[in-house]
């Protein structure tokens, strides 16, 4: 996990280099040849418009989900949740504001990806838009749950949902890795990406097979990890 982390992060910096890098990757002439027609140019060319568009917006939703995705590996070391609870709370608070960025800025870019292909296959890319927008708003309601379970020290339920918010900031490699797979198997970009990204809901599933399989899945941070709130007045 650390290293396909670590490699995407990597990867999505380019979009921060001026000119970025790499907008469109280039393809082998076996694949270009298995990729014709205006869906497909579309297809090609749908990061570039969304760049070239919504560029603010864009940015800091890589830069948003980039920060998230390396906070998360750190937050779930048992040590550094045991031996610094503040820093594990400082950083916690961070995550917790950059998916929210991240997650807001992802919504505003799936309502623009409409506009950002030519009319005659915009049909064709509703649902990649629902499931990025679907994406977005699950991402930002489970990291909140998670958030709110901290602050009313219910910790055991807080390990569980921030499993299930990584889980989703994971999506973010697994829906890559994915979509090569269903574009060979059904030769059609727009397919291919529109079935990679549906497959977030399994990471979700991952995060529960993960969370019921252990009364424990990871070690609980000390409850100094949050202040004791005020005790009520008399």
């Amino acid at each position: 996990m650390r290293a396909l982390a670590l490699v995407l992060v990597i990867f999505a910096a380019r979009y921060f280099f001026v000119p970025p890098l790499w907008l469109r990757p280039p393809l082998p002439p076996a694949v270009r040849a298995l990729l014709q027609g205006p869906a497909a140019d579309a297809a090609r060319e749908l990061a570039p418009n969304l760049y070239a568009q919504h560029r603010g917006w864009l940015l800091v939703h890589i830069a948003g989900g980039s920060i998230a995705m390396m906070l998360g590996l750190v937050q779930f070391i048992a040590s550094v949740r045991s031996a610094r609870p503040a820093v594990h709370r400082a950083l916690g608070t961070i995550y917790l504001g950059v998916v929210v960025l991240a997650s807001v800025a992802g919504f505003r870019i799936a309502l623009a990806m409409p506009a950002a292909v030519p009319a005659d296959v915009r049909s064709r890319f509703m649902p990649v838009t629902i499931a990025f927008l679907a994406l977005s708003v699950v991402w930002l309601t489970v990291t909140i749950a998670a958030y709110r379970r901290a602050r009313q020290r219910r910790f055991d339920e807080h390990r569980a949902w921030m499993i299930r918010s990584y889980s989703l900031t994971f999506a973010a490699v697994t829906t890559r890795l994915l979509a090569p797979v269903f574009l060979f198997l059904f030769d059609d970009p727009v397919t291919g990406t529109t079935a990679g990204l549906l497959t977030w809901p399994l990471n979700l599933v991952v995060a529960e097979w993960l969370i019921r399989r252990s009364g424990e899945p990871v070690p609980a941070a000390p409850r100094a990890a949050w202040p004791p709130r005020s005790a009520a007045p008399h």
